[in-house]
């Protein structure tokens, strides 16, 4: 298709080489009852601003599809009966397992399900939790925006204090970090007790909920902690799973864990909805 006169070269210039073709031809894509590829003669396009006006020849262009899943449903439907296919599951109960198996779509790695450690009762005793009221106390900011509303009662409070104007000296003053600190707010306000702790990066967090625990006797419903990184990571999980004090609890242990997998489980435990964001 060859441009008219008033679309110089230097504007030609501007487009990538793909949509340029030689002696001053453009390809230009429209979308007509066939779908994606013609262009009708004597039309005008435009192209960030340039008006592309073909002269008397149609140029059709041939559709590239690909083979592949086009729905939400129908991938999520696939991805766990894929988990399912290449998880060990066999050691986890029944609502526990629906949990690790998000954990592993989180982490897009079957193996996780080898490393999760967890107590039998913490996703009956979690969603328990949840339908009574507890609020969800979360590390950080990527925790508390992942976790889905529509799957949890109408009420529940998602807590984060991360971003709170008193951290910063509240941390000085305790010689901890500001994650460590917000656990000391949850527990000041009364909210650590009965809680649902969902802990996807701090395991500073992690500890300062455990050491609040046998100071205090505090009992979170249900502790998510699976921070991630190379200090003090998985020697935190370590201390879960040794003393939970009581809590019911499920983690990835070693270095591995983050946002998305502690999301996932806490997404799991408040709702059985696989391919939806449904409460079931």
């Amino acid at each position: 298709m060859k441009l008219a006169g008033a679309v110089s070269s230097a504007a030609l210039s501007a487009y990538p080489s793909w949509l340029v073709g030689s002696e001053g031809c453009c390809v230009v894509a429209a979308r007509d009852e066939t779908g994606w590829g013609g262009v009708v003669s004597g039309s005008i396009c435009w192209v960030s601003g340039v008006a592309l006006r073909p002269l008397g020849v149609t140029t059709r262009l041939r559709a590239v599809t690909h083979d592949y899943i086009r729905t939400g449903a129908e991938i999520y439907a696939r991805s766990f009966e894929i988990i399912r296919e290449e998880s060990n599951l066999e050691r986890f109960p029944d609502d526990v397992e629906f949990v690790a198996v998000r954990m592993i779509h989180a982490a897009a790695d079957p193996a996780i399900a080898d490393s999760i450690a967890f107590s039998p009762g913490v996703a009956r005793t979690g969603l328990a939790a949840l339908e009574a009221g507890a609020p969800i106390l979360c590390d950080s900011s990527m925790v508390a925006s992942g976790i889905i509303r529509s799957r949890l009662p109408e009420h529940t409070q998602i807590v984060c204090h991360i971003k709170d104007p008193r951290l910063a000296e509240l941390a000085q003053q305790r010689n901890s970090t500001k994650a460590a600190a917000a656990v000391d707010l949850w527990h000041q306000e009364g909210l650590l007790d009965g809680g649902i702790v969902a802990i996807g990066n701090a395991p500073t967090a992690l500890f300062r909920v455990l050491e609040i625990m046998k100071e205090t006797g505090a009992r979170p419903a249900a502790i998510v902690g699976i921070p991630v990184g190379f200090v003090g990571a998985a020697e935190s999980k370590d201390a879960l799973v040794a003393d939970p004090c009581g809590a019911e609890y499920i983690t990835v242990l070693g270095r591995r864990g983050g946002s998305a997998m502690t999301v996932a489980a806490v997404n799991a435990i408040a709702s059985r909805a696989e391919t939806t964001n449904d409460r079931s």
